[in-house]
């Protein structure tokens, strides 16, 4: 790494710049190689010069929310990794039962907070894991929600290092989708429009929802589903179907809980899970002639 890159990364960040950051310590499936630049911004003003410096040198960037929706090569993310730091992690109530939260905000937190304040309409998200801002990069939902649903407006730095605001409408969501996938945008806050509740009604549906999630997720790491549920069917079921329930390569398996969850046992690497992937993939669509989409985000070089 050039030295005039590092020596002008000390001098614009309070919090000091990592190099070659392993990214299994910020991925929920505990695999990935190291990040060459692990910046994490703790203001407006430092995320647009992480993204100007980016540009300047022509390098990627790849924004890191929780990490528990993503799979990291075990060779690691060339560029610059972006983690939104404590700055990003605040909820400011606003008139009408809207809440303006931040991207650095954990969803759980986010569900708590609403249930405090007597805000319906997230208790679908108690229980998945992850930032509000990858919430709203993937549609994040559940038992029939999703944040598409409650979003009135999305702020985003873009790469030029300029503050944009985007409606809803503007959005573009999906199931499982958003216009964030195809643009480089950084999603700094979002505003959600909440319905008032009673705390005690808000918090029997999520001990509810929870309960059924406790059942039927394994417990061990994983990034979440896998696969996007094909139209009129389950990817969890065909995979079931397909006999790879509990199927392993080394320590990376598809769960015995949940057949569209890959768990690591302990010491899987990303190779392993990538070719459980691929294998399982490859089954369904021998068996079933369906062509299973991921959910998950591959990351890095294969």
């Amino acid at each position: 790494m050039p030295t005039q890159w590092a020596q002008e990364l000390v001098e614009h960040f309070r919090i000091s710049p990592r190099f070659q950051e392993p990214m299994k310590l910020h991925t929920s499936l505990r695999v990935g190689g190291a990040a060459d630049i692990f910046l994490q911004p703790d203001s407006l003003a430092e995320l647009k010069k992480a993204i100007l410096f980016a540009k300047k040198y022509n390098l990627p960037v790849t924004v890191l929310g929780g990490g528990t929706n993503i799979l990291v090569s075990d060779k690691g993310l060339r560029g610059v990794v972006i983690k939104l730091g404590p700055f990003f992690n605040k909820i400011t109530q606003e008139a009408d039962g809207k809440l303006r939260v931040k991207a650095a905000v954990k969803t759980s937190s986010l569900v708590k907070r609403a249930q405090e304040l007597g805000l319906s309409g997230l208790e679908f998200a108690w229980g998945i894991p992850g930032t509000v801002g990858g919430a709203v990069y993937m549609n994040a939902g559940a038992a029939g929600g999703a944040f598409s649903n409650l979003l009135t407006c999305v702020q985003v730095v873009n790469n030029e290092g300029e503050l944009e605001e985007y409606a809803k409408e503007k959005l573009s969501f999906d199931y499982r989708q958003s216009v964030f996938q195809g643009r480089q945008l950084v999603i700094t806050e979002c505003l959600l429009q909440l319905e008032p509740c009673s705390p005690e009604k808000i918090k029997e549906k999520m001990m509810a929802l929870q309960k059924k999630r406790l059942c039927s997720q394994p417990s061990l790491p994983s990034a979440g589903s896998v696969f996007k549920n094909p139209p009129g069917n389950f990817a969890g079921l065909l995979i079931q179907k397909a006999g790879l329930k509990g199927f392993a390569i080394g320590d990376a398996q598809v769960s015995e809980v949940h057949a569209n969850f890959i768990v690591n046992r302990g010491n899987a690497t990303a190779s392993d899970i990538y070719q459980l992937i691929q294998l399982v993939s490859e089954r369904v669509k021998s068996q079933f002639n369906i062509s299973l989409e991921l959910e998950i985000k591959i990351l890095g070089d294969w």
